[in-house]
């Protein structure tokens, strides 16, 4: 039976591992000084190489060839790491043996030397999946095993790691593997296939990737067996339902020279071809970021997994595209996009977005002038029949709402926002899929309002409490939206969230109006309830004004 592609191409010694060099290089000093530790943590997104680099030092601590403990990859304990039938290698799949049960077993083998070679080693993959009490069996053993015995641990969320399990390992955190490594990669295992690829679909699969080694290789052997040996650009668009570069070109191109014929044409198109809207969107923001990159800088730099024919079409854009035009573009093909899923009609919110964009940002609206609430004339007083107006109510000072003051964000940051938003429909996604729909309700445009960023410090900010809280009330769900958003800017990140302060925020109780002096109590309080008819509640200040002025009213007649 023929092979999958990523596991006849798993690395077989260090060298062959992609994307790595701060764990390659540390644990080939440790295995050539002998300073092995006992136990590793290997943190980092799927498919970046954590099991591989696991197998590799289980091969290289139990190699016979005497050369610094390097795999040779020739000898019999490393051809029987690879045939999986090396019995002191014991690999534990926490998904489906994560029960006390399962940790006591392990204990009670560890005890035995090792069978084959001079070390037992214990690769437990997905490791956060063990319950809390699993956790605490497996403590004792972690910190103090055997001599002969060595634990590697592998996870894709370290966040559901206990403390106390992360202090007795040595931790390496693996990254996403840059997409022209990944495109160089699968370039060399076409070669040795006898595949003819264009560098134009290497480019495409590596990107679609994004940063994982297995799936850029499993799609490439997908893509092999429909084309026969063949990998063209064509086909690789086919598989994944992409629309066509020259498409996504053509639409950026009519909202760069405000045309909205041909944007409109090139939507229908789209359509009549059975492509998905969803998919387009992707590929213009992408296409409306790279331009908004590299007319901020000016260095092609920034955007290194761009073909050079594709930069010289980003040239062309932002050559007489303004920056507030662009910056408006892009940010409202991402709401859309956000939007899409909800949509009854997506295509014409697609088409509405094309106008906007088009039309560009709305001027700023000058700020009006503070009006004080004294000045405003009073409502006529109800004569009484004593012709005495009722008791003046003292008027309540009005408070001003507590806000935080927000320091201007700087290019860099700002940049940081926009690569949140590139993966916040994954964010949303991960969320309804782990803590349901009220977390999920929370991030999307319902009760998000936006994004602040300044140094390590993001700040999630909300239209309403109740959906700040519906985030903020759960440690776990705080540390998981902590350590997604710490991914994507490849750094530890400080969460803050908070609710939209200033006009037109929706976080609470409006301010209390003050009570006039000479008000007439009974029409105040009907216009209030007219006025209240479709709130949830009236404001607890305004009213009890009300009522204690139409009491002193009634003790007058």
């Amino acid at each position: 039976m023929t092979q999958a592609l990523y596991r006849k191409w798993r690395s077989r010694t260090f060298s062959d591992l992609v994307g790595q060099p701060h764990v390659v290089r540390t644990l080939e000093n440790a295995l050539k000084a002998d300073r092995v530790a006992h136990a590793y943590l290997f943190n980092g997104p799927r498919g970046t190489g954590k099991t591989s680099t696991a197998r590799l030092l289980a091969k290289a601590l139990n190699c016979t060839r005497e050369d610094g403990r390097v795999p040779c990859g020739a000898c019999p304990a490393c051809l029987a790491i690879e045939e999986n039938r090396y019995l002191d290698l014991i690999e534990i799949d926490a998904a489906s043996n994560n029960g006390v049960d399962d940790i006591r077993e392990l204990r009670n083998g560890v005890s035995f030397s090792a069978t084959e070679g001079n070390s037992k080693v214990y690769i437990v993959d997905e490791v956060h999946m063990l319950s809390p009490s699993a956790f605490n069996a497996l403590l004792k053993t972690l910190e103090e095993p055997p001599p002969h015995v060595f634990f590697i641990l592998a996870t894709t969320e370290i966040h559901r790691i206990p403390a106390t399990v992360i202090s007795r390992c040595q931790r390496f955190d693996f990254r996403r593997i840059a997409t022209q490594d990944v495109q160089a990669h699968l370039a060399m295992i076409a070669a040795a296939e006898g595949c003819a690829a264009e560098p134009a679909a290497l480019a495409v699969i590596a990107s679609s990737a994004q940063g994982c080694m297995r799936d850029a290789i499993s799609l490439l052997d997908q893509v092999v067996g429909f084309g026969h040996g063949q990998v063209t650009l064509q086909q690789v668009q086919s598989i994944l339902g992409l629309t066509d570069m020259q498409a996504v070109n053509a639409f950026v191109d009519s909202l760069a020279r405000q045309d909205k014929g041909q944007g409109l044409t090139v939507l229908q198109d789209v359509l009549t071809q059975g492509g998905s809207l969803a998919e387009f969107l992707q590929q213009v923001i992408l296409q409306l970021r790279f331009a908004f990159r590299l007319q901020l800088t000016g260095d092609e730099t920034v955007i290194p997994d761009v073909s050079p024919d594709q930069k010289e079409v980003l040239r062309g854009w932002i050559k007489d595209w303004a920056e507030e035009r662009l910056l408006h573009a892009l940010s409202t093909m991402m709401e859309t996009a956000a939007q899409l899923g909800q949509a009854v009609h997506p295509h014409i919110l697609v088409e509405l977005a094309l106008v906007n964009a088009i039309d560009g940002p709305p001027p700023a609206r000058p700020v009006a002038a503070a009006t004080d609430t004294a000045a405003r004339p009073a409502p006529a007083a109800r004569p009484s029949p004593r012709e005495r107006p009722p008791s003046p109510v003292p008027a309540q000072p009005k408070r001003a709402p507590r806000t935080r003051p927000e320091t201007a964000m700087s290019q860099a940051d700002k940049d940081k926002v926009e690569i949140l938003r590139q993966h916040w429909r994954e964010l949303r996604r991960e969320v309804k899929n782990r803590f349901g729909n009220q977390a999920y309700k929370a991030l999307t445009v319902e009760g998000f309002s936006r994004i602040h960023i300044q140094g390590t410090s993001v700040s999630l900010i909300f239209k309403e409490k109740i959906f700040k809280d519906a985030l903020a009330s759960n440690k776990e769900r705080r540390e998981y939206i902590t350590h997604m958003l710490g991914d994507w800017l490849d750094k530890e990140v400080q969460l803050h969230l908070r609710v939209e302060s200033g006009p037109g925020a929706k976080n609470g109780a409006r301010a209390a109006r003050p009570a006039p002096a000479n008000m007439d109590p009974m029409k105040e309080l009907d216009e209030l309830i007219m006025s209240q008819l479709h709130a949830q509640r009236l404001d607890m200040q305004q009213e009890s004004a009300l009522l204690r002025a139409l009491e002193q009213a009634k003790k007058q007649e």
